[in-house]
């Protein structure tokens, strides 16, 4: 069994990592943003050109249109992004209201500044149809967090409810 300290240092090494990675992926977030619309549209058909390949040697004769993988895009990033963002927090023991209120605030802060950066970007615009899909897919992958955390912890012998600790 761990010490005190020891338990305090796991947890640190844990603190420091997962604040990193979502740092990390914040600015890879922002680094997309700030790639001129040809460039993207090349990335979103790339992305696209791959999974049509796939579904044809799959026989399957549908065409995802290049609309559809860059909103899948949004989601997906924001979805990683609430993953990220309830470790980091879990890590650092904060719970209940303040815990969800750090939560959501980052992650419609995170997008409006994103679209905000798009707006100087050569090809690019803003969008709040975009801010709100990435605040959904930052909410489905904190929810999926939570409920998988709360799973495990339930797992362990722990009997805390949900949202007394989230």
């Amino acid at each position: 069994m761990k010490s005190g300290f020891q338990s305090m240092q796991f947890n640190q090494r844990y603190k420091v990592l997962f604040s990193f990675l979502t740092l990390g992926f914040i600015l890879f977030i922002f680094s997309n943003s700030m790639f001129t619309g040809p460039e993207s549209g090349s990335q979103s058909r790339f992305v696209m050109n791959m999974i049509n390949h796939l579904l044809a040697s799959l026989k399957i004769s549908y065409a995802i249109p290049e609309l559809f993988i860059r909103k899948l895009g949004h989601f997906t990033e924001y979805f990683i992004l609430g993953v990220l963002l309830t470790l980091t927090i879990y890590t650092y023991r904060i719970h209940g209201a303040q815990s969800v209120f750090i939560k959501l605030f980052v992650l419609l802060l995170v997008p409006v500044f994103d679209e905000f950066i798009q707006l100087f970007t050569p090809g690019r615009g803003s969008s709040v149809a975009d801010v709100l899909l990435d605040f959904c897919g930052g909410c489905v992958g904190m929810i999926l967090c939570i409920l998988l955390i709360s799973l495990s912890r339930s797992g362990k012998g722990h009997k805390r409810r949900i949202h007394s600790r989230y």
